[in-house]
This record gives C-alpha cells, sequence and structure tokens, in this order.
C-alpha cells in the first residue's frame, strides 16, 4: 500500500511538471524576440546576462526547497525534483545563452545553432 502510495505521489509530480511546460512557452517565446530587440548596448547585454543567472538561481532554490521538503519528512524519492528542476533550468539557461549570443553576431538563432532553417 505505501509503494503504491509513493508512485501515485510521483505520478502527480509528473503531471505537474508536464503542466509546467506550457508555461515555458507562454515565457520563452517573448522572451527569444526581447533578448533580439534589446541586446544593442553593453549595458542591455549585461542586464539580459544577470537576468539569466538570476533566474536559474531562484528556480535551482525553488526545486531544492521542494527537495528539501521531501528530505525532511523522509520521502525516498526527495531527489527527484531538484534533478528534473536542474536539467530544465540548464536547458532554458543554454536556450538563452544562445540568443543572447546570435543577437550579438546578428545571426539568426538557428546558425548559431547549426540547426537548418525551417520554410
Amino acid at each position: 500500500m505505501e509503494k503504491d502510495r509513493e508512485v501515485g505521489l510521483q505520478m502527480v509530480i509528473g503531471l505537474l511538471s508536464g503542466v509546467e511546460g506550457a508555461h515555458f512557452f507562454s515565457a520563452r517565446l517573448p522572451s527569444k524576440m526581447t533578448i533580439r530587440k534589446f541586446a544593442e548596448t553593453e549595458e542591455d547585454k549585461q542586464n539580459i546576462v544577470s537576468a539569466i543567472w538570476e533566474s536559474a538561481l531562484l528556480s535551482l532554490s525553488l526545486g531544492g526547497l521542494v527537495s528539501l521538503i521531501g528530505l525532511v519528512t523522509k520521502t525516498p524519492y526527495w531527489w527527484i525534483p531538484l534533478t528534473i528542476n536542474a536539467g530544465i533550468t540548464t536547458g532554458l539557461s543554454l536556450m538563452y545563452w544562445n540568443d543572447l549570443r546570435a543577437a550579438v553576431e546578428k545571426q539568426p538563432t538557428y546558425r548559431v545553432m547549426l540547426v537548418p532553417q525551417v520554410r
């Protein structure tokens, strides 16, 4: 019975993670345009870099807090939220770094990433 409860909780965490994917799209799409539009001066670029670091820190802090709650309550899989969070945060951070680099080089993002253009 206890194992069924743990599996159920992990499924809920997985579902919540999946639903969060919609938020990534609503945040990511406007951000890409914003970076290309406003990364003109050196100060603008530094502000974007600061924002990437701050966002990553806040995101990892949230994942750490959720995992800490799991650790304190002796949940066997307490490390899963932090692991998932770290992977997603790393991926998003790399995408934003790529956008900034593309803006600085005045190239389309797909060329910087070496991905063929979709027509």
